[in-house]
């Protein structure tokens, strides 16, 4: 017989913060918000204890009236230090970068993406979504 280990339908939690009573896969709908059309609204995630990891995918036809800047719905409220992620895919973004990453904004279901211009000499928080973007993402956070 194959040991396995296996979790309720329903968590169980523990008192014991050693106890590792907590894991859970599922899928996530991405959106910037307001009337924005999307040709591909995709994520994933992983939730193991209190760590969440999730991807995403999301491709704007039309921007309208949503945020050039920030993600929402995340499938968990980040706790209250941010994560951090990083952007493998972007394309047609509404500023050219030559940097862009992805933070978690603490105590929300946020995502805020942040990058460099060529004469920044730091980052910032950048509106990088416009019609026709493309970004395939990822990230970390603890709830």
């Amino acid at each position: 017989m194959t040991p396995q280990l296996q979790f309720p339908a329903t968590q169980n939690p523990s008192a014991d913060v050693n106890t590792l009573d907590d894991y859970e896969e599922g899928i996530w709908t991405p959106s910037v918000g307001g009337n924005t059309t999307y040709g591909t609204q995709t994520g994933t995630y992983t939730k193991i204890g209190r760590f969440v990891f999730i991807q995403g995918n999301i491709v704007i036809t039309t921007i309208g009236t949503g945020s050039t800047s920030v993600i929402n719905n995340l499938p968990f409220t980040c706790g209250t230090a941010e994560g951090s992620g990083s952007v493998s895919l972007s394309t047609t973004l509404a500023t050219a970068l030559v940097s862009l990453s992805v933070d978690v904004q603490n105590t929300s279901t946020n995502l805020q993406f942040r990058g460099r211009t060529a004469a920044s000499v730091s980052d910032a928080v950048q509106a990088v979504f416009g019609n026709g973007t493309q970004i395939v993402f990822s990230a970390g956070y603890f709830v």
